[in-house]
């Protein structure tokens, strides 16, 4: 059997050397902290397999941390996988039960829970994972509440556009090819820019040309930052904040593939090759089929949608049927229900449905429009933002109005122009948008409906072109007195913003 030895003082040492040697004292100090002797040996076979020092010390690091109740990575990778024996899995078990015995905050409770699923091979439809998720998901459904969703990363145009462009050099200086998708693609696509809600950059890379390692070493020595590195893709972020996602795609007989988180789900693409494309003033590679491509990632995509995931919307995302597969829809239901999220509430269960036979989709049922509120009064004086439309539709120029308004303030408020008595499309459209605060309806869109607004001492009123000409010049003059801006919003404006008087002003280029 091959043994692991520290270098001899005063031979002469390569990397290698001393990254055996370090492994080699981890090793001795796991059996210290109580890591069972067939794991520390799997650790250690694994290395010698492998040659692959990080996954190693990632997977000794994960038995030593089992072993010393010390807490779990949410995302912790699936380990049991590279387990070989029976004395190894049982082993492992073990230590998660004892973990979990001691565990007490939910996230640490879920992720142990998860582990000795795989660890027993359990079914998504045992009785045990069953209870596990509706436990879950019964313990959320006491702290929904109405909320507001953020966009947490950067993203703008311009510097979303200058970390395209460095990519490209990157990958041209090492003669390899990358090519726009998911919602980069539809975005050149339909948008001839990014779409309105995008939050970074998605491009493909083909795994027969590239691996994934070899995109994370062309990445280093330059101003981008690795961020994300999973079998499925791996991210970088441009020195100005932007994301950008390389997703593997692999050419598979008679389909693509494209693998997702620890194959949860997995998406299938009908064949395609590459061809060139204008996007902001390069040439791109994007798929030659690039409209059916779209067909098969978003169906209806040449309509905005109101919301869109790519776990649960995309018509050729595949789940695996695995108890990590129900898990992470769960997980995925259940964090949003605690956060507010009404549409994010909704998607999973769609696939809980469709997969594993548990359906909650009664729990959503939209009777009337929703009023979505803090739970308490805000302790500032809040101006609200009013948008004015009919929103029977969710069409791009409203999308690009709204966006632009969450963008300024937390305080949007969506007034929605109906005659009839009963709740129509569009007032459940409206209603739906979640970071939306407040949805109001109005029979029509004349002074006396809006006069009635004005107790909510709007900052401003953004309105289209038609209604702007039902106003008469006396009641526009007594918003500007109040402090109430009218802002009028066309076809042609691309998005609302602030001028250097911090007033809400139209960019219409």
């Amino acid at each position: 059997m091959t043994e692991i030895h520290e270098t001899p003082v005063g031979a002469t040492t390569t990397t290698d050397d001393c990254l055996l040697a370090e492994f080699a004292s981890h090793l001795d100090q796991a059996r210290i902290d109580g890591v069972p002797v067939p794991l520390v040996e799997r650790a250690r076979q694994y290395l010698l397999q492998t040659r692959s020092f990080s996954r190693a010390h990632q997977l000794l690091q994960t038995f030593t941390g089992l072993a010393t109740a010390r807490p779990i990575e949410q995302y912790a990778f699936n380990f049991p996988e590279l387990l070989q024996t029976a004395d190894e899995r049982l082993a492992a078990l073990g230590l998660v039960k004892k973990s979990l015995a001691s565990a007490t905050r939910p996230a640490d409770i879920e992720t142990l829970t998860v582990q000795k699923f795989r660890l027993t091979e359990a079914s998504p439809f045992d009785d045990d994972v069953a209870q596990f998720v509706r436990h879950g998901m019964d313990d959320a459904l006491a702290v929904r509440r109405g909320g507001f969703q953020s966009r947490r990363k950067h993203f703008n145009y311009h510097d979303a556009r200058d970390a395209l462009v460095e990519i490209k050099e990157i990958f041209d200086r090492h003669e390899k090819r990358f090519f726009l998708d998911r919602g980069t693609l539809l975005g050149a696509v339909r948008e001839r820019g990014f779409i309105a809600s995008d939050y970074d950059i998605d491009v493909g890379v083909f795994g027969d040309e590239i691996t994934l390692d070899e995109v994370k070493e062309m990445f280093e020595d330059t101003p981008f930052t690795l961020t994300q590195d999973f079998e499925y893709k791996v991210g970088v972020v441009s020195a100005s904040g932007i994301t950008v996602d390389f997703f593997l795609t692999t050419r598979e007989r008679g389909y693509f593939l494209s693998k997702g988180f620890r194959s949860v789900h997995n998406w299938y693409f009908s064949p395609f090759e590459l061809i060139e494309y204008s996007f902001l003033g390069e040439t791109f590679l994007i798929p030659d089929t690039y409209e059916k491509h779209l067909d098969e990632n978003y169906g209806n995509w040449r309509n905005p949608a109101i919301f869109y995931d790519l776990s649960y919307n995309e018509p050729c995302v595949v789940y695996g049927q695995s108890a990590s597969t129900l898990n992470y829809l769960s997980r995925r239901f259940t964090r949003a229900l605690r956060n507010g999220q009404k549409y994010y509430s909704e998607a999973p269960t769609v696939g809980l449905k469709n997969s594993f036979g548990q359906d909650f989709t009664d729990w959503f049922a939209i009777r009337e429009p929703v009023q979505v509120t803090p739970e308490r009064p805000s302790r500032r004086a809040v101006h609200p933002i009013l948008v004015v439309d009919v929103f029977t539709d969710y069409t791009h120029r409203q999308r690009r109005l709204i966006e632009s308004a969450l963008s300024i303030t937390p305080d949007v408020e969506v007034v929605v122009i109906e005659a009839g008595a009963s709740p129509s499309a569009g007032s459940v459209v409206a209603s739906a948008i979640d970071r939306v605060t407040q949805c109001h309806t109005v029979p029509q869109a004349n002074e006396a409906a809006l006069q009635s607004l004005l107790d909510r001492a709007p900052r401003a009123i953004v309105i289209a072109p038609d209604i702007a000409e039902e106003l008469s010049a006396l009641f526009v003059q007594r918003l500007r007195m109040m402090g109430c801006q009218l802002v009028i919003f066309d076809d042609n404006s691309v998005a609302l913003t602030l001028d250097e008087h911090s007033q809400v002003t139209v960019r219409t280029t």
